[in-house]
């Protein structure tokens, strides 16, 4: 070993006799002065949502930790005037140092509700909020970006047995729950009692009416569902045993055979062939130039103590069935962080007591996602248990393949036009359902 080499082992092992004497004389030191490690950089939300912890064993939260939930709400389920703060001002007296903090977004666009949160969550994690409230369609789009939480174990067990039917098919997604309900809506027409003296129950009597009858046909979406509402009450199935997309050729021929009708009849007027949506009928209701429009209860509701002349009725199908198109709003979780989910979860938890429900629901106008606040959030007239039946009936709009939701718009404004009968419009659907 040469010189160079033993001075530098000589060196070596005085360096390391100092520092070890260092260690031992400044313990206290470097107990309270840990390293500092690298702050890890974002990292993005996987594809595949991992599993959760535990809620049995979750991390230790003091009791005195302050912390905030952002909640960030779309605009159409927001409630008006001081309502929902005076509900949060509730929960916030009651849950230990847990805030709210509610922040409203549009519903639609760049700068909408969903587009925001797919930003952030690849630009900006921690703007996030923890909580969403969204409808059923942006749920599933948010669970399909994998931007939301399975609520898992962290909800009521006894969720779903007090729920209406329409709210227990809402919020899955992958076989799992991603969305709490906590509102819902439903279809069904109003009429205008000075045109139209008795309830129109049968469709001979909108047939046999003077009155004008308008829905939307124009594209797809709402302007599929009174087709489809017809095509059900025809006793026609929307999935297979398996659970699959499904049209059946004669009940659709049933419920264009219906839309031939009112054409025939005169009783629908032009302009449904533009009109996209129920919203876009209402205004010709309450101008006076409409007899029979089908509404969503929500809208009725909001316009109700106004109208004088105007009563409800169901939509008249073929079979003896009531049957009608439902949609809702649930409360998403976006949180990663246990704590932040647990916190979230009480929010949720005091929200779905009846009471608060019912309260919420009032102040935003939409209709309650269970029987016990139903019963609390009802009035005294006829109206209300005509909803909750409508209520029990509701199903959700079918998630019906691209091409074949073309087919039923092309083939709804054909027989409308009076350009195809309507056999022959149905096996054109069928041709594209069922190719040979």
């Amino acid at each position: 070993m040469g010189p160079r080499t033993m001075a530098g082992s000589s060196w070596l092992r005085s360096v390391l006799i100092l520092l070890l004497g260092l260690t031992a004389g400044c313990g206290r030191l470097v107990a309270t002065r840990p390293m500092a490690l690298p702050r890890p950089s974002p990292t993005p939300l996987p594809s595949v949502l991992p599993p959760l912890p535990s809620v049995t064993s979750p991390p230790p939260i003091s009791v005195a930790t302050p912390m905030t939930i952002t909640v960030w709400m779309a605009a159409d389920f927001a409630p008006t005037g001081e309502d929902l703060g005076r509900e949060l001002e509730q929960f916030e007296a009651t849950s230990l140092m847990v805030s709210v903090v509610i922040q409203r977004k549009a519903m639609e666009g760049k700068g909408g509700l969903e587009s925001l949160l797919a930003a952030a969550a690849e630009v900006a994690p921690s703007v996030v909020p923890d909580v969403a409230i969204v409808n059923a369609a942006q749920a599933t789009a948010l669970a399909q970006k994998g931007l939301t939480r399975p609520w898992r174990d962290l909800l009521p067990p006894n969720l779903e047995q007090d729920l209406f039917p329409l709210a227990r098919q809402l919020g899955y997604y992958a076989e799992q729950r991603i969305g709490v309900p906590l509102a819902l809506d439903v279809q069904h027409l109003v009429y205008n009692v000075d045109k139209v003296t008795e309830a129109p129950l049968l469709w001979r009597d909108v047939l046999t009416s003077e009155a004008l009858y308008l829905f939307p046909t124009a594209g797809k979406g709402e302007a599929q569902d009174t087709l489809l509402i017809q095509y059900m009450g025809a006793g026609g199935r929307l999935s297979d045993e398996e659970g699959s997309p499904l049209l059946e050729e004669e009940p659709l021929g049933t419920a264009l055979a219906r839309y031939q009708g009112l054409r025939i009849a005169g009783v629908i007027p032009a302009e449904a062939l533009q009109l996209e949506s129920l919203a876009d009928c209402w205004p010709a209701y309450l101008s006076g130039r409409i007899g029979i429009v089908h509404v969503w209860a929500s809208d009725y509701l909001m316009h109700r103590a106004d109208l004088r002349h105007t009563s409800f009725a169901p939509i008249p199908v073929a079979g003896e069935a009531t049957v009608t198109i439902g949609r809702g709003w649930l409360m998403v979780l976006l949180s990663q962080d246990p704590g932040r989910q647990e916190r979230a979860a009480r929010l949720v938890g005091w929200w779905l007591t009846p009471k608060h429900t019912a309260a919420l629901c009032q102040a935003t106008g939409w209709l309650p996602p269970g029987h016990a606040a139903f019963a609390q959030w009802q009035g005294e007239d006829q109206y209300f248990p005509f909803l909750r039946g409508l209520l029990e009936v509701a199903v959700l709009r079918p998630d019906l393949p691209s091409l074949w939701a073309d087919a039923l718009s092309e083939a709804a404004d054909q027989v409308l036009r009076g350009e195809l009968a309507f056999g022959d419009a149905a096996a054109q659907v069928m041709a594209v359902v069922s190719p040979r």
